[in-house]
């Protein structure tokens, strides 16, 4: 039961005096009543950014193993003795340069692991990830051509997880401001 509905059912009197108090009457709520609400709201408050969490946390670690497997097969393909496809990318920059980019991308998986078990940022292992994929993406057309469908999924990876983070980041601060509109309503709800 929200608010509104706990403030309708105070606004009426038992059924057999046969009516109704005045919208303009003021309403006293019991201070026991008024934090069992505020409590409850609170906690769909909390479990509303924590779905949110979970669920933007679950699309990133998919999106990182997605984009750490690529990696792994562009570096394994070096390896094998294959040209380099980074190589082709940015040839003054030494191969060293580019393992930060699959470090990158481990540390975007563990920082989202971080939040969804409730701590960290939410907001940098998507721009971790989105970051690191630039390069993947950008050695995946190199190397393979824009017939390998790499090409093509690759980024819809970090736009979904941009998206998410978007999403996550607008229905917080909604909630944020139901959590502090209850917590002024402490005062507001008590009668003259």
């Amino acid at each position: 039961m929200n608010r509104d509905q706990y403030l309708a059912r105070q606004r009426r009197r038992p059924e057999s005096s046969g009516t109704a108090v005045p919208a303009a009457a003021p309403i006293t709520i019991d201070s026991d009543e008024q934090e069992k609400l505020i409590a409850e709201i609170t906690r769909e408050v909390e479990h509303q950014t924590t779905f949110f969490t979970r669920v933007f946390s679950g699309w990133l670690l998919a999106c990182g193993v997605v984009l750490v497997l690529c990696s792994l097969k562009l570096l394994l393909a070096g390896r094998n003795g294959e040209p380099w496809p980074h190589r082709a990318v940015l040839e003054n920059v030494p191969d060293a340069a580019f393992h930060v980019t699959y470090l990158g991308q481990l540390l975007g998986l563990y920082l989202a692991h971080r939040v969804a078990r409730g701590s960290g940022w939410h907001i940098l292992p998507g721009v971790m990830l989105s970051w690191t994929s630039l390069f993947s993406w950008l050695a995946v057309f190199r190397h393979f051509g824009v017939t390998n469908p790499l090409f093509y999924w690759l980024p819809l990876g970090p736009a979904v997880a941009l998206a998410a983070a978007v999403y996550l980041f607008t229905s917080q601060k909604r909630l944020e401001r139901e959590v502090k509109e209850l917590e002024g309503s402490r005062y507001n709800l008590k009668g003259a």
